[in-house]
């Protein structure tokens, strides 16, 4: 008899009725209070230089880093409606810039423990996203 596995908390929020949530996306940086009460400043860099103002509704799921996985700490989130925060050259750049932090095996290996999947993956097949090849 095979062993079930407890399912993760991330698919349930981003699966709704058999449908993933579209225009999603993932992001690590530090969270900080808002200019209202229904927003927070989420920094995407360490020296808190770039920074955008994300809805609380818009955030779908998040997960702190603990000090055992990064001296800083920090957040990573997951943000629907991600094109609204993505316009213009600026958020263009905090795209390309969040972008950064998610490559590479190292987060992968962050990224499997976090979500409680201690499973080795084949080597190229790092991302699992589809679009990037990895």
């Amino acid at each position: 008899m095979a062993k079930k596995l407890a399912l993760d908390e991330l698919p349930k929020r981003l699966i709704i009725d058999g449908k993933k949530i579209e225009d999603v996306m993932m992001i690590y940086g530090f969270v900080a209070e808002g200019p209202d009460e229904d927003n927070i400043t989420f920094y995407l860099d360490t020296l808190l230089k770039t920074s955008v103002i994300i809805k609380d509704e818009d955030i779908i799921h998040d997960v702190n880093i603990t000090k055992t996985h990064s001296a800083i700490g920090g957040t990573i989130i997951w943000v629907k409606n991600a094109s609204s925060y993505l316009q213009g050259n600026t958020a263009q750049s905090q795209q390309d810039h969040a972008q950064q932090f998610f490559q590479g095996d190292i987060y992968q290996q962050y990224a499997n423990t976090a979500q409680g999947n201690t499973a080795t993956q084949p080597q190229g097949s790092i991302c699992g996203c589809g679009q990037c090849g990895k």
